[in-house]
């Protein structure tokens, strides 16, 4: 039998997850570790409701004294004595504290001092102020509230987790809380506790606030640190347990979906539906996702409910009273609790009441106009005049709220859901693909090996990483930002004045002007934007304003909303001068930072609509309608689009490279006419720039930045400018073009009488489009516009032109013309590929600010399992590549539309990758086997501006790769690169990705804030908390790559400060063994080689029953005849550092050297193999004596490990 755990404590407050309710029900009911009697210091005769009962005896009668104290106070009084003499030092003495002594103030390690005042031990502060005093606000005789007092103290502390705060009327506990996004802490309300007699809520307070929950020592065997307390003991508790809660509410969301999809199928009065599945005007994908925007609706409510956000501030407590009892999501919670309900569709009707009056408002109930898409009619077309029987609706509700426990129902704790449980819900349910029976009114989700998200190696980022890559990446371009203003209006002058300081620096420093210049001219080649120059913020405000975020690949938007909340915390600071701003003050700024601030785009469009639900979950401002986020938010393929400059260059020869369906022939053809055609262009180029014919979108843009969005008829307003800016024709001729120049990649190139077009897009046919966009063929405008649909073109500089700025600077004239004038020594390939690199801006010239994102880790490639999963099962588990290669040969006979699916499949993943490698885009990292990260970073570094930052997390093969060597070369040498944490996923932090896998936290800086003293390294890292240890920290200049590493210039990997050091002195002093290119050194006189191969050489071994039965002699480990040998074949697994009688064969299998066997100087290891000395003496030459021979694999996660030993002249493979 379940059982359903409540939360009855009129005067708790928690913010945050810190201590959440459940967790304190259990406290409350004596369900939880650490709550005997011992625990709490009592003796062993002595009962805990018996000591309670006597502090809440005193309190009681010590809260009635200064209760009328207080109210006869003179107004001049300030009243701290009397709080803390007649109220609190008592209070906290019945709670074990003792006599707290009075602290001036207490003092940090780097000398800091906060005005606190009392402190229990050494790590528990303790803050008690006037009854006057609110707790979360400041008044002119302080300079911070004591609350952010208390938690500014707690996050520089590194010895102090927990502390506490009151005013007499409330009292606060709070804990370091400098990673998570909002305000975390526990509040009791002791004025209405004491006031209204609520023992049980006393009760709890004595349980949490004792001082034997903040003393040391809860675990005897651990250390004495301030995590070791029941306070702390019981928040990770609550942590581990709020995990697998959400792996219960994963499984809640997926039976809502289920019930909802049942139960609509199911209701007789929905024939419409059916007719509509049946006959594929909706189909089951559609149906799928108008259910999951059903599911975000409520999850919406429950959140707006729980954080009381929902109502209009000034609605009237009739209002509020019959939304409750009668309209709210609360009600359909409470009835899905207590009752399973009938066959009626009263209540759905009634949800979809709620639906329609939100986007108006409707004052009658307290309803704001919320507006946005999530409630339009346009976001459940299909779902909005259905019916639903209460029992099915209530099954769903309950599945969305509550989960079960070890047989108890506990509810979900909506109210600190954040954006990474709803990620985290969303990704498991990419992998799920909808499965219906209209017959028999079935829908269900089913797993499929394989999905939209899982199958692209895009993995949930932990919490922790994206607080590190906020530091990193996001919080120096604050700093920078601010540097050049004041927190004064009056400054227009003090700013002018550091901005000149600027511009003189810039324009003393020669060199660095030319390297800039370097790095501007291949910006211009690749990069999505020209140049232009903006205006410097005059403001603090407007400073962290005008900063432009953006995820590339930003899923649900869990990097978005935390890079969101920073920016709000420095925001909300700037405006009310406290540290720790109040809940509104942050809610307020975290509005307008998402509406000025953050961007980001998803190939997956339901990723786009979650992401921007979680944005307005985030923002919710009471009386305010939903944000509009289309601008921001959008949907499409970052990686594919055009760019000015390439534009103006027209179509490349490569396009013309054949994919699958493509006729060689054809191909070859029209590649010779399009280089004709080039020829014939060059002399026309260039005219009108690019970004020239798009007349006034970036001020277009930019209005929209600067309109209002606090009542629904803005946020329309902006509706309405964005929709006729995309709709007019200056944009939609811009998008033709540049669609037309990446539908050129993907053109189906084979002879009309083939099946393909009368031809192709060639560059005369591209500059025709260029100069008159309505004399494109209507056939050919059609499969434009169908490719862009099918493979989601994005053109950055379109869809953002506010961002990345117009008018003037760089060009592809000008970038050619840098690249001819550079030095012909620097014309090398390296050279080449870093001269057209897609590198940063200059200063305000356009680009984000801050570019974030953990994109998807998957080569390029149709992955024919994960395809054929939810489409052919026998395909999907053939018991390998060859057999399933078999069956898709046989599908034209078998199933010819899945083949013809399969194959339209497979050519659009060849024409991306085909994009990818040839369009000139990624010139750094679109070659070899490619991986979506490689070509996400070198975007990451395109997108940023010259004085912004980019922070991913990506394999760290992106600095050891050699398919990734050229790009992180080049970060090297323009000092783009901030910093490498490397972490080895040993603990899990990714708990989809292998236990040995690799990957780092990458930064990079903008060109025009190169990293002067290189970068920063840290490998082997296993958690976040390695990052502080300055051990591990080493730093690396482009100058030590080329000493570590002369011929590939990849990142050299070093666990310690110390081994990077010492290894950079033994470089310094002895020379590279070998020195490749021009002109090559060799030192050592060293000649690297392979003796025999293993496989193509196997029929020069013979084995010792070969060898026996031929006649032969062993002789130690030789066969001899004669005058003639054998020698044995060493293998790498025999060898080991400085060793060559590390293992021998024994039969088949190698075994270790015994202690005994290497004492003696006679013993010698037995090969498996051996060979003929003539093929021995032949491969060696004349060279004499012992060898020096090395093993490069160590292990898994040691790829670049190499073991060395002195060998003798024997045979090698």
């Amino acid at each position: 039998m379940q059982t359903v755990a409540h939360s009855n404590f009129t005067t708790v407050k928690t913010e945050g997850a810190i201590l959440p309710p459940d967790l304190l029900q259990r406290v409350a009911d004596g369900k939880m570790e650490g709550l005997k009697p011992a625990d709490y210091h009592l003796s062993p005769d002595e009962r805990l409701n018996e000591a309670i009962n006597r502090a809440w005896t005193r309190c009681s009668a010590v809260w009635q004294s200064f209760n009328e104290q207080r109210q006869k106070l003179p107004a001049a009084d300030r009243g701290t004595s009397l709080t803390r003499e007649r109220w609190l030092l008592i209070l906290f003495q019945e709670l074990g504290y003792g006599r707290l002594p009075f602290q001036r103030q207490l003092k940090l390690a780097d000398g800091t001092t906060y005005p606190i005042s009392h402190r229990w031990g050494q790590h528990t502060p303790i803050h008690l102020v006037s009854f006057r005093q609110e707790l979360e606000r400041r008044d002119p005789t302080i300079k911070r509230s004591p609350h952010s007092l208390m938690q500014e103290f707690l996050n520089r502390s590194d010895d102090h987790l927990w502390g506490f705060i009151s005013n007499g009327l409330s009292l606060q506990i709070l804990r370091d809380n400098i990673s998570l996004t909002r305000a975390a802490y526990l509040e009791f309300d002791l004025e209405k506790m004491m006031t209204e007699q609520l023992y049980a809520d006393f009760t709890l307070l004595w349980l949490v606030c004792h001082q034997s929950r903040v003393e040391v020592g809860a675990d005897p065997d651990a250390p004495a640190t301030p995590s070791n307390c029941w306070l702390e003991k019981w928040s990770q508790t609550a942590a581990e347990q709020g995990t697998r809660a959400l792996d219960a509410l994963r499984g809640g969301v997926q039976e809502a979906i289920a019930a909802l999809g049942r139960g609509f199928l199911a209701h007789r009065a929905n024939s419409r539906l059916k007719e509509k599945l049946r006959s594929g005007a909706l189909s089951k994908e559609d149906y799928f996702r108008q259910l999951l925007r059903l599911v975000y609706r409520l999850i919406f409510l429950f959140v707006a409910e729980d954080r009381d956000l929902l109502l209009l501030p000034e609605a009237d407590e009739q209002a509020r009273s019959r939304y409750t009892a009668y309209y709210s999501a609360g009600r359909l919670r409470r009835l899905a609790e207590a009752r399973r309900g009938g066959p009626h569709p009263d209540l759905y009707r009634t949800l979809r009441r709620v639906f329609f009056l939100l986007r108006a408002g409707y004052p009658d109930l307290g309803l704001p106009a919320l507006g946005s898409f999530l409630f339009s009619d346009r976001s459940t077309p299909a779902l909005d005049e259905l019916d639903i029987a209460n029992s099915d609706l209530l099954n769903a509700i309950r599945a969305l709220t509550f989960t079960i426990e070890s047989g108890v129902r506990r509810p979900v704790d909506y109210k600190n859901l954040g954006a990474e449980e709803l990620g985290s819900v969303y990704e498991s349910l990419l992998e799920l693909h909808p499965f219906l029976n209209i017959e028999a009114a079935a829908f269900t989700l089913e797993l499929a090996a394989g999905s939209e998200r899982k199958t692209t190696g895009s993995y949930y980022t932990p919490a922790s990483l994206i607080t590190s890559l906020l530091d990193s990446a996001l919080e120096p371009v604050i700093a920078d930002r601010l540097a050049g203003t004041r927190w004064d209006a009056d400054d227009a002058e003090g700013t002018l004045i550091n901005a000149d300081k600027k511009v003189k620096k810039v324009k003393k420093d020669k060199k660095d002007q030319k390297k800039s210049a370097k790095i501007r001219a291949s910006s211009a080649l690749s990069a999505p934007h020209p140049t232009s120059s903006a205006p410097h913020p005059t403001s603090a405000e407007e400073a962290i304003l005008s900063i432009k975020v953006v995820d590339p690949a930003c899923g649900s938007g869990h990097f978005l909303i935390a890079a969101a909340h920073r920016l709000a915390g420095h925001l909300a600071r700037i405006r009310t001068g406290d540290d720790e701003p109040s809940p509104t003050a942050r809610r307020e700024a975290l509005r307008d930072v998402v509406h000025h601030c953050i961007h980001g785009v998803d190939i997956n469009e339901m990723a786009v609509e979650l992401c921007k639900v979680g944005l307005w979950m985030e923002t919710l401002d009471p009386g305010k309608p939903l944000g509009f986020l289309d601008r921001n938010i959008q949907c499409g393929n970052s990686l594919m689009g055009a760019t000015p400059a390439l534009l103006r260059q027209g179509i490349p020869d490569a396009a013309f490279k054949p994919i699958t369906g493509d006729d060689n022939d054809y191909c070859k053809e029209w590649k010779a006419r399009n280089k004709k055609e080039r020829a014939g262009q060059l002399s026309m180029r260039f005219g009108e720039a690019p970004w020239e014919r798009l007349g006034d979108l970036a001020a277009a843009m930019a209005q929209l930045d600067r309109m209002g969005d606090k009542t629904l008829d803005e946020v329309r307003a902006q509706e309405a400018a964005y929709a006729q800016m995309v709709l007019s024709s200056d944009y939609e001729n811009s998008h033709l073009w540049a669609d037309s120049w990446c539908a050129a990649f993907v053109w189906m190139k084979k002879p009309e009488s083939a099946g393909g077009f009368p031809y192709p897009i060639t560059e005369q046919v591209f500059r025709r489009i260029e100069r008159n966009p309505f004399d494109v063929a209507h056939w050919m405008k059609a499969e434009i516009m169908r490719l862009r649909d099918a493979y989601q073109f994005f053109h950055w500089h379109l869809v953002f032109p506010h961002v990345f700025g117009w008018g003037g600077g760089w060009g592809a004239d000008d970038a050619e013309e840098t690249l001819i004038n550079a030095d012909k020594k620097d014309q090398k390939e390296s050279a080449k590929i870093s001269a057209t690199s897609a590198s940063s801006a200059p200063y305000y010239s356009g680009g984000f600010d801050v570019v974030l994102g953990n994109p998807p880790w998957e080569r390029i490639k149709l992955q024919e399992k994960e395809w054929f999963a939810s489409r052919d099962e026998a395909i999907a588990t053939a018991r390998n590549a060859a057999a399933r290669r078999r069956l898709i040969a046989q599908l034209p006979q078998s199933n010819p539309a899945l083949y013809a699916d399969f194959m339209a499949a497979k050519r659009q993943a060849e024409g991306v990758s085909h994009f990818v490698r040839n369009s000139g885009r990624y010139p750094l990292c679109g070659r070899g086997d490619v991986n979506t990260y490689t070509i996400f970073a070198e975007l990451a570094r395109q997108a940023q501006s010259g004085t912004g930052r980019a922070g991913i997390i990506v394999p760290s093969g992106i600095a050891t790769d050699d398919t990734t060597k050229y790009f992180f070369q080049d970060l090297m040498e323009t000092g783009t690169l901030a910093s490498l944490y490397d972490f080895e996923n040993r603990n899990g932090l990714f708990p989809g990705v292998h236990r040995s896998y690799k990957f780092c936290l990458l930064t990079l800086t903008g060109a025009d804030r190169p990293a002067a003293a290189g970068a920063q390294f840290i490998f082997f890292a296993l958690e976040t908390a390695d990052l502080r240890d300055e051990e591990r920290r080493f730093t690396l200049s482009a100058a030590d790559i080329a000493l570590l590493n002369p011929n590939t210039r990849t990142c050299p990997i070093f666990r310690s400060q110390r081994d990077a050091e010492l290894t950079k002195a033994i470089y310094r002093r002895v020379p590279v063994l070998i020195k490749e290119g021009t002109p090559q050194a060799n030192p050592w006189g060293i000649r690297f080689f392979t003796m025999f191969h293993m496989s193509n050489d196997s029929g020069l071994f013979r084995t010792r029953e070969q060898l026996e039965g031929e006649g032969w002699q062993l002789d130690g480990n030789r066969f001899v005849r004669g005058e003639q040998a054998h020698l044995p074949l060493y293998e790498a697994k025999m060898l080991h550092q400085f060793d060559h009688r590390w293992a021998t064969y024994d039969g088949l299998k190698t075994r270790d050297a015994t202690p005994a066997e290497k004492n003696d100087p006679a013993f010698l290891v037995q090969p498996r193999y051996w060979v003929r000395d003539v093929g021995v003496d032949g491969r060696l030459d004349d060279r004499q004596g012992w060898l020096l021979g090395f093993r490069d694999i160590t292990n898994t996660t040691n790829e670049r490990t190499a073991i060395f030993s002195i060998l003798p002249r024997v045979g090698f493979g």
